[in-house]
C-alpha cells in the first residue's frame, strides 16, 4: 500500500515533546492529547454506572432499616390488577357483530331444541346441587349489579 501525503518528520521520539496544558486551553484540543487531558470533563460530570451506582433523591439516616423497602413517590399512579384491567375492557368493548340474525322464529326453534335438555346429575358439582334454582339467579343478578356499580 503507497501513502501519498507528506513525508512523516524526521524526529526520533525521544525529541517530541506535548504542547502544556496552557497550550491546549489556548489553542483547542489536537489530536495528540495526552491521557490526563482526555479525563477532563470541562464542568460536566459523567453519570455514575453500575449496580453500586444507585441515584436517590431522598437519602435517610436509616438506611439500614429501610434496606429492600421501596416506597413509591406520591405522584406516581397506582397500579391497578390485571383481573380488573381485563374485566372492564371485556364489559366495555364493543359487542362483535353476530352474523346470525335471532329473529322471533329462530328464537323459538332454539328453545323448542333446549327445552328437554338437561345435563346428568354426575356433572353438576357438589356444591351446586345443595343451592336452590332461585338462589342461584338472586346471586348472578347480585353479581352483575355490582359489576355495573363499579364502573
Amino acid at each position: 500500500m503507497v501513502c501519498h501525503g507528506p513525508d512523516p518528520p524526521d524526529h526520533s521520539p525521544q525529541e517530541l515533546t506535548p504542547p502544556t496544558r496552557q497550550d491546549l486551553l489556548m489553542n483547542g484540543p489536537q489530536a495528540d492529547e495526552s491521557d490526563e487531558e482526555q479525563t477532563e470533563h470541562f464542568g460536566y460530570e459523567p453519570l455514575p454506572q453500575g449496580p453500586d451506582a444507585v441515584h436517590s433523591d431522598h437519602e435517610s439516616d436509616d438506611e439500614d432499616e429501610n434496606v429492600g423497602l421501596q416506597v413509591p413517590p406520591s405522584d406516581v399512579p397506582t397500579i391497578e390488577p390485571i383481573e380488573t384491567a381485563l374485566t372492564r375492557e371485556v364489559w366495555n368493548s364493543p359487542r362483535p357483530i353476530d352474523p346470525i340474525q335471532m329473529d322471533n322464529e329462530r328464537a323459538q326453534e332454539v328453545m323448542s331444541a333446549m327445552a328437554n335438555f338437561a345435563l346428568p346429575r354426575t356433572s353438576i358439582p357438589e356444591w351446586a346441587q345443595s343451592i336452590s334454582e332461585e338462589q342461584w339467579k338472586q346471586t348472578l343478578i347480585d353479581k352483575i349489579e355490582k359489576i355495573k356499580s363499579n364502573r
